[in-house]
């Protein structure tokens, strides 16, 4: 059977011999890259909007997510805002070692002075997140995820990555906490 044979069947399937290497970059693309750009350019942070569903995506995408239609309206939406999610990264968009990451430690420090938030500092290492970009614009950057005990992001990029599935508890406790590190990062500038 040749490699562009169509299989029908499971069976059929045979193993490569060998090392077969696969790497793996995450893009910015079209809308990552105006989105980065301008904010490292101008300082503005845009979203674009969707006129069907009256909806402004941020960070931007090229289509709305919730009924697919294509997104071509741009709209500045900052500076104020609420940050909802963001990533420490460890190694750069080459796989560099990146210096130690002293976020970590702030959250750690965080966690310790509010127990009640429920939060854990931890270094997540392998997943390509919204930061990869950031990285790649020349951004510092940081991530909050929310995961559970098992250390799996809920739902995430599942087609249960709904907001009927979203637990407001969690998202009240993980803005607070946010808070807090805003507060401590002004606090040292």
């Amino acid at each position: 059977m040749g490699s562009t044979e169509h299989i029908d069947r499971v069976t059929d399937l045979r193993a490569w011999p060998g090392d077969f290497p696969v790497s793996h970059l995450y893009t910015m693309g079209v809308a990552g890259e105006r989105f980065f750009r301008e904010m490292k350019d101008s300082g503005r942070i845009l979203g674009t909007r969707c006129a069907a569903c009256d909806y402004v995506h941020v960070p931007p995408s090229i289509f709305c997510p919730r009924c697919f239609a294509a997104l071509d309206e741009w709209k500045e939406v900052g500076p104020q805002g609420t940050v909802r999610a963001v990533t420490i990264a460890h190694h750069g968009v080459e796989g560099e070692p990146l210096d130690p990451p002293e976020m970590l430690a702030l959250a750690e420090q965080i966690v310790k002075e509010h127990p009640e938030l429920g939060g854990r500092a931890y270094a997540q290492q392998g997943a390509f997140t919204d930061a990869a970009p950031a990285l790649k614009a020349g951004l510092k950057t940081i991530g909050f995820l929310g995961f559970t005990g098992e250390g799996w992001i809920p739902d995430w990029h599942n087609k249960s990555d709904v907001f009927a599935n979203v637990d407001a508890d969690a998202v009240d406790r993980a803005e607070r906490f946010v808070w807090e590190v805003l507060k401590q990062l002004d606090e040292r500038n």
